[in-house]
This record gives structure tokens, sequence and C-alpha cells, in this order.
């Protein structure tokens, strides 16, 4: 996915598990977008990082990236714009953030 996004322009940071990821954001990494797998390791649970994440960074559009079909778990959450199925093809993934960011980019306008 990192090769992919980043061939289509998108700067990609990865975390490999939730500590990195909250590191890469209190030192100014505010993405436009977070891409988060919610298997990724992590002490808190997923809904528990969810929630940490909106509380400190409510601006941050969260977008699911998981294996499940629907994953009713988050999509009520704060900060949730989607969830997405995990899977080989990634067009789907790259027209939702496309879209998402062009709308980021004309609310700022």
């Amino acid at each position: 996915m990192q090769r992919e996004l980043s061939e289509e322009g998108y700067q990609v940071i990865p975390a490999a598990e939730a500590r990195e990821l909250l590191q890469l954001l209190q030192n100014g990494r505010t993405p436009d977008l977070l891409v988060l797998d919610p298997d990724i390791p992590s002490y808190l649970t997923k809904p528990e990082l969810i929630s940490l994440l909106h509380l400190h960074y409510p601006a941050l559009p969260i977008l699911i990236y998981t294996f499940l079909e629907r994953d009713d778990e988050f999509s009520d959450m704060g900060g949730v714009v989607g969830c997405l199925e995990k899977g080989e093809d990634l067009s789907f993934l790259k027209r939702f953030i496309a879209e998402l960011v062009m709308k980021k980019q004309h609310l700022s306008a």
C-alpha cells in the first residue's frame, strides 16, 4: 500500500504500532488523513486508540482499513470518515483518498 500510494503522489508515513503513531503525531507530523489498520499493535483497545486520536487531533480524518467487510464498531466514532475492506485492488482506497483530499483542499480555499 505504501508504495502504491507514494506512486500516486501522496507522502506516506508508516507506523508499525500505536506508540510510534502517537509519537509521530506528537512530533508535529499531522497528516491530511490517517489510514488506520485496527489490527495495529497497541497497548490501547481499538476504540480507546481512536478516541485518543480524535481527542488530541479532532480535525484529523481517520479511515479504518480492515479485513472485515464492514466494521460498525468504529463507524460512529468521532473522527472516523469511513471503513474500507482491505484487498489486493487498492483502486477504491485511492479513489476515497483522492476525494477526501480534494474536499479538504476545497474547504480550505
